[in-house]
């Protein structure tokens, strides 16, 4: 019997693997949509906060006006430290790591998928946010700067799976490391800023459409910051380990799943312009070169 080499032995296992986990009966364009539902109706809870921003903006911008125009020692010191102000925007960055092969474990079924992943997504309206992500290398992130306004950045990255076992429960954990920075910076104006890493497993029937509303889902919040008055905060890191993420979710016979990954960035200032001024922006680059996903009995 001819007998396999190690490397030629591993190479099989994860052909096997990815044949397994191929989730070859979903549509990309379905994927997507459910995903685009679930961020729209995340959206929604946000347009009583954005509302309020704006109208605090305008009516800091009406005060400081008032502050400065009898104040010229003020009013010098407030366009001085304007001009220092950063005008580069943070770009997005990414943690390194080595290289991972897949394979599927015994015992309680443990099954590590590696890129390349199924299915990509961003959503950004540039300059003022970006999205990025690459199934091939497993990388996904986003940025955004105020400049004036409420500006958010999307960039996800999915795996496919499709069970194993007639185990009820399955558990989506994500091994996943990300850069960040974030800078809010107030003068007679605010500025807020905020960074999340989320996890969620979409559930399809064996006619390939959503069978369970909404998904289940695990948010890791990496910063929630504001600054008013005259005040300055930042903050950054690389390579930073998101933590245990366990999205369980129960299994189906006949179903798969798609599991997504993605970073979202706020941020919104009421502008540059004199005579009250902010700036916010932030950026997460995330990287994910495994994901373990278990079946078991709870």
């Amino acid at each position: 019997m001819h007998s396999l080499s190690g490397s030629q032995h591993q190479s099989e296992i994860a052909r096997r693997t990815r044949s397994i986990q191929s989730g070859g009966i979903l549509s990309k364009k379905k994927v997507i949509a459910a995903h685009e539902r679930h961020i729209r109706e995340r959206q929604a809870n946000l347009k009583a906060r954005i509302a309020l921003q704006r109208a605090m903006h305008k009516l800091q911008r009406e005060a400081a006006a008032a502050l400065l125009k009898d104040n010229p020692s003020l009013r010098s010191t407030s366009k001085a430290v304007r001009k220092l102000m950063p005008r580069t925007r943070k770009k997005i960055t990414y943690p390194s790591y080595p290289e991972v092969h897949p394979r599927i474990s015994a015992g309680s079924i443990l099954t590590f998928l590696t890129p390349r992943y199924s299915n990509i997504w961003v959503s950004a309206s540039p300059p003022d946010s970006n999205g990025n992500a690459n199934s091939n290398v497993g990388t996904f992130g986003s940025n955004a700067t105020g400049d004036g306004s409420w500006n958010t950045g999307y960039g996800g990255v999915a795996g496919a799976y499709l069970p194993i076992s007639d185990s009820p429960m399955g558990h989506f954990r994500p091994y996943i490391l990300f850069d960040f920075s974030w800078l809010d910076l107030s003068n007679l104006d605010t500025a807020h800023s905020d960074g999340y890493i989320h996890a969620a497993v979409y559930d399809f029937n064996s006619s390939g459409n959503i069978s369970v509303w909404p998904p289940a889902e695990q948010t890791v919040t990496v910063w929630q910051d504001g600054t008013a008055w005259v005040q300055a905060d930042s903050g950054n890191g690389n390579s930073v380990w998101a933590g245990v993420i366990d999205v369980a979710f129960p299994l189906t016979p006949g179903h798969s799943y798609t599991l997504w990954m993605w970073t979202e960035v706020h941020a919104d200032d009421g502008g540059l312009n004199w005579p009250a001024w902010s700036l916010a922006e932030g950026m997460i680059g995330a990287t994910c070169p495994f994901i373990v996903v278990e079946e078991s009995q709870t």
